[in-house]
């Protein structure tokens, strides 16, 4: 099986690389007859070992209740209506400000712009949009239930033919503004200064609205830096959501409990190697009481000073190191294996000072708090067995149960990120094991995943495929959160299809059932313009036929592969790289109407398809640069700086010591 799998693999690819020599045919054939060998990202034909994308059967997470009966009324019609937005009298200024957002988006669409109105001026007769709890809503006896739809969720209903939007937090509102323009005018927030929405709307039916909308992962946050406060809820992520300890909220045990402070004075906090905490305090169990306090101490000081936030980390330094203290590997071996048991049991204590404080003296202080800790590298193994009668994982003992509002914060650098964490053949098979683990140790689970090639940040990683379905894994997982770490530092662009990425990491963790190749035509639709979105998407299918050859039959892919080297010809065909160069030069010619007509247009389309021709000159010039010309180096190099640079790229890789200004010189 897998030798003939190979030579379909090696056939398909040899083809497709011949195929580019003949471009302008190959443009005619896909114009009349679509590519049917290219479904949904990847290449249908190819099952079994190599590939391993089964079907994942729909997974319930929150609720999606889209329930509308359209009725003989209109909210617009002939261009006119005769409805207003209702806000509460004390309205913040972030509701405000997120009510003109909807008023100029409307308008945008209808060429009509709505009223705000205020509970004071309330009118039974008129016909509203009532955003927030204001009087129609408190009216209409209709009720917020916080199971259903938590934080970020929203309600969309019908009342006496008013649209009430309503939810929990200001944010949660937004994003029910942003549904119902989505409802009846198309919008869609594909990235930074790009959305959909249809315009010259004239009529809009009123409908019996009876819509409950909420995130299957309640928090998601954007993981690229061109994510930022300015556009963050448009993606439906949020904002700044951790309290800081000493200005970090991760890797921060030193931050509570300083070595230069308190290591000469209290050396048993501190592991035996000197690079963690020791969780046992060396088995001193009054220095451990101590610890705990001073611990306590710094976390109260800090919910005093960030009152509005609710979410605070307790997260070991970044090393793959643990305590060798006798007390230690007793408890590790006591419990299968796990270090973080001793976290679990310090943080529990933890857990029970804060809960005494907010019910005494830090009453005005008390908020659904939680704390988190890192299940990562050496506490990333949780502290649970399988229960033979269930065969289901539960804690070793009730002692490292975590109390409700301690939570762990899965994440590891090991596993394969161009897999499913379905995938069981894969490296995340062992560490989808312990996430399963950790699910029954504590009621909620925070998850951090990566999906880019942290030394190579200008090339392509292929995790496409992979980030959909781990969305459902970590969904039948209960996760509360998600961080899909990408290129936080790269500045205010990035190639790699990276824009395509967000957007499906903001769409797929609101609603991990949503189709993978429905998203790619949403964002393909208009992001590098409808002028080159054909042209864009035929480079994308190919790049993702021969990525999911390289990670299933050349060996990109693997433990730690977020850190594999692409730098090989076996990869990167020359022709194919010269080929697609070529594609995107089509692309910026279809888009040459725009120069002279709507300049602004014309740069920012300009700059979404040059940010993609980064990776394919990148690779060229770090693999081919001995067979190029002299002419073709200095040309390839000009349009890779160039591209990079008026794109905002800054570096090579993660750890920002590699300029893109001052590599491939």
């Amino acid at each position: 099986m897998k030798r003939i799998l190979f030579i379909i693999l090696s056939t398909l690819l040899v083809l497709f690389i011949v195929g580019c020599k003949n471009k302008t045919k190959e443009k005619e054939t896909k114009k009349d007859e679509p590519n049917n060998e290219v479904q949904n990202g990847y290449v249908q034909e190819y099952t079994g070992e190599y590939m391993n994308y089964k079907k994942i059967d729909q997974v319930v997470g929150s609720i999606h209740q889209y329930k509308m009966d359209e009725t003989n009324n209109y909210v617009l019609e002939d261009g006119k209506s005769n409805y207003e937005l209702l806000l509460p009298d004390e309205a913040s200024a972030a509701l405000i400000s997120f009510a003109n957002e909807f008023i100029n988006l409307f308008f945008e669409a209808t060429n009509l712009k709505l009223e705000i109105s205020y509970d004071s001026d309330f009118d039974e007769n008129k016909n509203y949009f009532a955003i927030s709890n204001n009087t129609l809503f408190n009216n209409s006896g209709i009720k917020l239930d916080y199971n259903q739809i938590q934080s970020q969720g929203f309600i969309i209903k019908t009342y006496n033919n008013s649209i009430l939007i309503n939810g929990f937090t200001e944010q949660a509102c937004l994003n029910g503004v942003y549904e119902y323009m989505t409802l009846v005018a198309n919008y869609r927030y594909l990235g930074p200064d790009t959305y959909t929405l249809n315009t010259n709307i004239k009529n809009i039916k009123l409908y019996n609205y009876d819509i409950i909308d909420a995130p299957d992962i309640e928090y998601r946050v954007g993981s690229y830096s061109f994510v930022n406060s300015s556009n963050m809820r448009k993606y439906r992520f949020q904002g700044s959501l951790f309290i800081p300890i000493n200005g970090h909220t991760w890797h921060n045990t030193f931050d509570y409990l300083p070595p230069s402070t308190y290591k000469e004075t209290h050396p048993k906090w501190y592991s035996v190697d000197g690079t963690q905490l020791c969780y046992s305090a060396r088995g001193d169990n009054d220095e451990l009481a101590l610890m705990q306090e001073q611990v306590f101490e710094v976390l109260k000081q800090n919910l005093i000073a960030y009152l509005e936030r609710n979410i605070v980390t307790f997260s070991i330094q970044d090393s793959n190191t643990f305590c060798t203290c006798p007390t230690c590997q007793e408890s590790k071996l006591k419990y299968n294996g796990s270090n973080a048991a001793l976290v679990v049991k310090f943080l529990n204590k933890i857990s029970e000072k804060v809960d005494e404080w907010f019910n005494g003296d830090g009453s005005e202080y008390k908020r659904d708090l939680k704390i988190l800790f890192f299940a990562y590298l050496s506490t990333n193994v949780a502290p649970a067995v399988i229960d033979e009668a269930t065969n289901e994982y539960k804690p070793v003992d009730e002692e490292v149960r975590c109390r409700n509002n301690v939570c762990p914060f899965f994440a590891d650098i090991r596993g394969d990120y161009t897999k499913s964490y379905y995938d069981e053949t894969s490296a995340n098979n062992q560490y989808a094991t312990n996430l399963k683990a950790w699910t029954n140790c504590s009621s909620h689970i925070f998850v951090w995943t990566y999906s880019t090639n942290f030394h190579y940040y200008l090339t392509p990683y292929n995790s496409f495929d992979a980030m959909t379905n781990s969305y459902k894994f970590f969904v039948e997982c209960k996760a509360n959160y998600l961080y899909d770490q990408a290129q936080f530092n790269q500045g205010q662009s990035a190639t790699g299809w990276s824009f395509l990425k967000e957007y499906i990491t903001s769409r797929a963790s609101w609603d991990c059932n949503l189709e993978l190749n429905d998203l790619y035509d949403e964002f393909f639709s208009e992001f590098y313009s409808r002028d080159a979105s054909v042209i864009m998407r035929e480079l994308f299918n190919e790049y993702l036929v021969l990525a999911n050859y390289q990670t299933n039959v050349l060996g990109y892919s693997g433990p730690n592969s977020i850190y594999h080297n692409p730098f090989q010809e076996k990869y990167w065909p020359k022709r194919t790289l010269l080929s697609w160069l070529e594609k995107f030069d089509d692309a910026l010619s279809s888009i040459n109407k725009y120069k002279d007509s709507a300049p602004g247009l014309y740069a920012k389309y300009y700059s979404h398809i040059t940010a993609e021709r980064v990776q394919y000159t990148y690779l060229l010039l770090k693999i081919y640069s001995s067979s190029l010309s002299e002419e073709e180096l200095a040309f390839y190099k000009a349009q890779f700086h160039s591209d990079a640079e008026s794109n905002g790229m800054l570096y090579e890789s993660e750890l920002a010591n590699s300029l893109v200004t001052n590599i491939l010189k």
